[in-house]
């Protein structure tokens, strides 16, 4: 408002009563954006039924932008509700073009906008316009008009004051669709939360579905977002030019790839914008959609981050409507994206740790089959040599020494015994970390794997008698993957260090630590800073094959913790570090630093 105009209307007494009433609404309807429990349809309707009273207006109208024209969402005339009104045919497609408001009070002697007013849904559109006074203001949401209040009124003459007063109302409705609660976010984090952190580990696909449809239940749930589908999308990890669908409102879409350059999911993930297809049948050339029959698609992208934002995955939207998405739906759409998102992030990381755990655990599996294969080979090599041997002896003249036979089958039993137990041991080896034992028995049977070293090594080892027990099951296979890539690093004579101890230099959190140092190559900054990518070779060789990162998985889960040091030509420290109860440990045995 101008200084000049805005002076001409402070002293006008209607503009006083006015300008009261609308501070009032305003209040009303702050409250009613702070109260979570009132949703923005609701609060809309409220200000439509305030604006009519004051106004003593017939109706009151706020209409949104589609792509073919204005479409009535919220009125005090419920039938008017959802009814299209054109852009070039209406007072309100003029409010929109130009951008300035309107006040009229006969419409029938103003040839100018008696032509373009839009009869309503219960009038005859051949008949004359009535004898109306029009308002009519355009909305925005950031500075970008969305649409337009229109108030129509019979018998009540309007003055500059209430145009005055309906564009502020504009405003407010701006800033209501700005504030307002889109959905019970409270009630969606708590349920999100629950699923992602209350849950054990393990079915990150089924959490990740059951999270995003949450999500797409709270989409659901907003004003002005009309859907027939919804999904959300991710980027294929192997394939960077297509799309997967992580979740849908129709489950046979789940998985289903989306090709990045034949879709408009693809085309907003590649932008980084949101991308909207009014009609599907303009792109008929190349355009695929996600849902079958869908004639309308809007994709908005998910970012994650704030500056150095990364696109995670795309939100889709589809209607079986052309033109079915306003620009408040967009906008909405938009915002409801931002305050997802981190659940978002979240669930795709929780999803992919799992897939990531699964893999470690396959390739230890695969590990622990070779190695339960060559177990077994060896068990069964040495009973078909003593059996080869025992064929010979009695194939010569005399009876074999009943003694010797009686020890020579003896050890037949036994291995064939040792060979039984290999599966039973595999299974255990690979299980999660969970069971309380003997630090110093596992660390035992880890050395007992790799024995006898090479003659050019020195295996020492110094155990600390009366440890406390640790949930370290399967820490025999760490201590063998340790042990093995020591042996690999040293290539001329030197030592290989086994050693437990208390580490009580801090009595309120003692830990139990496993310490391994060897005396070989070393590592450089660089080989180091890479030791636990995933399936790592290098000159320190390779193990079991599946490499620290395993190692550093099974010591996390585990809950405790693993450091590395190494110098080149000097050699390489592990340390694996569990916390234990201040209470279980015997402070006269053997503790302090590092060796």
């Amino acid at each position: 408002m101008s200084d000049s105009r805005a002076a001409h209307l402070i002293g006008n007494p209607v503009y006083a009563e006015l300008r009261e009433r609308q501070l009032e609404l305003m209040h009303q309807t702050d409250e009613l954006i702070l109260d979570y429990t009132h949703k923005l349809a609701e609060t809309l309707t409220f200000i439509v039924t305030q604006t009519r009273q004051i106004l003593n207006a017939d109706y009151v109208d706020i209409l949104f932008q589609y792509a073919d024209g204005l479409r009535v969402e919220i009125s005090s005339d419920a039938a008017e509700t959802g009814s299209l009104v054109p852009f070039d045919r209406s007072i309100s497609g003029l409010v929109l073009d130009t951008g300035d408001p309107v006040r009229v009070n006969d419409l029938q002697s103003d040839p100018g906008l008696r032509d373009r007013y839009y009869p309503r849904v219960k009038m005859d559109a051949r008949e004359r316009p009535p004898r109306l006074g029009v308002l009519a203001a355009r909305l925005t949401l950031d500075q970008q008009t969305i649409g337009v209040i229109n108030v129509e009124a019979t018998d009540t003459r309007y003055e500059e004051a209430h145009l005055e007063f309906v564009t502020g109302i504009a405003g407010h409705i701006s800033m209501a669709i700005t504030h307002a609660t889109l959905f019970d976010e409270d009630a969606f984090r708590t349920d999100t939360d629950r699923l992602l952190f209350a849950s054990p580990p393990g079915g990150g696909d089924t959490i990740m579905h059951q999270v995003l449809e949450r999500i797409v239940d709270a989409l659901d749930s907003l004003a002005f977002v009309h859907t027939d589908a919804a999904g959300i999308l991710f980027p294929e990890a192997q394939e960077g030019n297509s799309l997967t669908v992580a979740y849908s409102t129709n489950n046979a879409d789940i998985g289903v790839r989306v090709d990045m350059d034949s879709s408009i999911c693809g085309e907003a993930f590649r932008r980084g914008e949101t991308v909207v297809l009014q009609r599907a049948a303009e792109r008929s050339d190349m355009y695929r959609p996600v849902f079958p029959d869908m004639r309308c698609e809007m994709a908005i992208p998910i970012f994650f981050g704030g500056n150095d934002r990364f696109p995670l995955g795309v939100l889709n939207l589809e209607s079986i409507r052309e033109n079915a998405f306003s620009t408040v739906g967009q906008a909405l759409a938009e915002r409801f994206t931002q305050r997802v998102v981190n659940h978002v992030a979240i669930t795709k990381l929780r999803a992919d740790i799992d897939t990531e755990l699964q893999d470690q655990f396959r390739m230890l599996a695969a590990d622990q089959w070779h190695n339960s294969v060559h177990r077994i080979n060896n068990y069964v090599g040495s009973v078909r040599a003593i059996m080869i041997e025992l064929i010979e002896q009695l194939g010569e003249p005399g009876l074999p020494d009943k003694d010797e036979l009686i020890t020579r089958l003896t050890e037949v039993l036994g291995d064939a015994e040792k060979a039984l137990e290999i599966p039973q041991d595999m299974r255990r080896r690979i299980d999660a970390p969970q069971e309380s034992l003997d630090v110093n028995e596992q660390v035992r049977n880890g050395i007992t794997a790799v024995v006898p070293m090479p003659r050019h090594i020195e295996l020492v080892t110094d155990l600390t008698l009366d440890l406390p027990n640790v949930p370290c099951t399967a820490l025999e296979l760490v201590v063998e993957n340790l042990l093995t890539n020591a042996v690999k690093a040293i290539r001329e004579p030197g030592q290989l260090h086994v050693r437990t101890w208390i580490d009580d230099r801090l009595p309120r959190e003692p830990f139990v630590v496993l310490t391994v140092r060897d005396t070989g190559v070393g590592m450089d900054p660089d080989e180091l800073a890479r030791l636990f990518e995933p399936r790592r070779t290098g000159h320190r060789g390779g193990g079991l094959g599946f490499g620290m990162m395993w190692v550093r998985n099974w010591v996390r889960r585990a809950q405790g913790l693993i450091d590395v040091e190494s110098v080149p030509s000097e050699g390489t420290t592990v340390n694996i570090r569990f916390q234990v109860d201040p209470q279980l440990v015997d402070h006269g045995a053997e503790g302090g630093e590092p060796a």
